[in-house]
């Protein structure tokens, strides 16, 4: 078994060594393009889940300018969730304290949700405005835009990845395997 793993991480370095050699070391899509091209994501929306986009790029279309603390939130415990934001400015991050918070655009609490573990995962926001997340209680949830549940889906194992959306609204959610 330690050497089908050892194999698995040679392969991943291998393939990524590639991807690096064969784009020079960054992206060579541009972000604005991403975005435009994201298919279920929220349109509109300047961080709709971790890391961007579908290709995690972590770049948005923003001018790159120092910025300064706007405002600041305390939830009941640590948060090791990205947070996505919304097309109208809501921000959408998880905590440890079992919630998934929507803070408005001036740090106010907009809504919060409740999972039965906690959360670390990052939101990912659908074109339809409802948000997914993973929690640590073997679900992934999909909230309405005002915080109520529309679906959850028992996974069977924890989940601390990010959900993705596909561009025909697919939720996919990756599995730890170890």
């Amino acid at each position: 078994m330690l050497n089908h793993k050892k194999s698995i991480l040679l392969f991943c370095l291998v393939i990524g060594w590639f991807g690096l050699l064969i784009g020079g070391g960054r992206s060579t899509m541009n972000a604005s393009a991403e975005v435009k091209n994201s298919g279920g994501l929220q349109p509109g929306a300047p961080w709709p889940m971790y890391h961007h986009d579908p290709l995690h790029t972590g770049r948005g279309v923003g001018s790159g300018a120092v910025g300064r603390l706007k405002w600041k939130f305390k939830t009941g415990y640590g948060i090791d969730s990205s947070p996505a934001i919304g097309s109208d400015g809501t921000v959408y991050v998880g905590s440890w304290d079992r919630y998934l918070y929507a803070l408005n655009p001036n740090g106010s609490l907009k809504w919060k949700f409740k999972a039965g573990y906690y959360i670390i995962s990052s939101p990912a926001i659908g074109s339809d405005g409802a948000v997914y997340v993973g929690s640590w209680d073997d679900y992934l949830y999909a909230l309405n835009p005002n915080g109520s549940l529309k679906w959850k889906f028992k996974t069977g194992d924890g989940i601390g990845s990010s959900p993705a959306i596909g561009a025909d609204g697919t939720v996919y959610r990756l599995r730890w395997v170890i």
